[in-house]
């Protein structure tokens, strides 16, 4: 069995790291191992925990700290939690030293953006002028608009369809694009919802939450099987 490590979320009220227990039940709904890493701020303890996983996921959560893209922090951004940060750009960079399959799932994927160098909408609604309601946070277990998936991308090998009904609940997404990154799923505003390398590395980054709906939606289910699958073949 695929051991998969997630990275974690914070609750500032218990002083605790965390992680929604879906991210857990996909992995293993998927056939996989799931465990939560450590909150450090060490690369070597960040580097030892990541040689007992086969992957890596980097799960949603709270807003990225603007200054890592080179902005001033605007009213619109939400919380922050800069140690958060810090581990996670740690994690990918660890994960792509050993090559390893890595699932970025919402912050995550802006985690990943903003670790090749590119921008975020701080909240979409007031920067990009769109007009779809992309903070869903009252059905997180419903799909509430569309993607179009990218013909040739990963994304459209895996999934094996051109739309995708998906949930939403992010004010955050993609700007500008990080180096060798492309988009393989677009919002029908012109938002990225999807992104992955322009070579051949195993990463698929969603902007939606595939673990909410995977047992309600079986599609969703086959990015969890496809890292399953990655594990074996890196």
């Amino acid at each position: 069995m695929q051991v998969i490590a997630l990275s974690p979320n914070w609750n500032e009220k218990d002083q605790a790291p965390c992680i929604p227990y879906e991210y857990e039940t996909a992995v293993m709904h998927s056939g996989g191992v799931p465990f939560v890493l450590p909150m450090t701020d060490s690369k070597a303890v960040a580097r030892r925990a990541l040689e007992a996983a086969d992957a890596l996921l980097l799960s949603g959560g709270v807003d990225i700290v603007p200054s890592l893209y080179g902005e001033e922090t605007l009213p619109c951004c939400g919380i922050q939690y800069p140690q958060r940060d810090k581990l996670e750009e740690m994690l990918f960079h660890l994960a792509l030293e050993r090559r390893m399959p890595i699932l970025a799932i919402c912050r995550g994927m802006q985690m990943v953006n903003v670790c090749q160098g590119g921008t975020l909408y701080q909240d979409i609604a007031e920067q990009s002028g769109s007009t779809l309601s992309h903070p869903r946070h009252d059905a997180p277990r419903d799909c509430v608009h569309d993607v179009s998936i990218v013909p040739g991308t990963l994304l459209r090998q895996v999934l094996g369809v051109d739309t995708l009904p998906v949930n939403s609940r992010h004010h955050q997404a993609v700007w500008k694009l990080g180096k060798g990154l492309k988009v393989s799923a677009w919002a029908p505003d012109g938002i990225p919802e999807a992104m992955e390398f322009e070579d051949d590395y195993p990463m698929l980054c969603t902007q939606w939450h595939p673990e909410n709906i995977e047992d309600k939606y079986p599609l969703h289910r086959r990015i969890f099987e496809w890292l399953m699958r990655a594990c074996s073949q890196a």
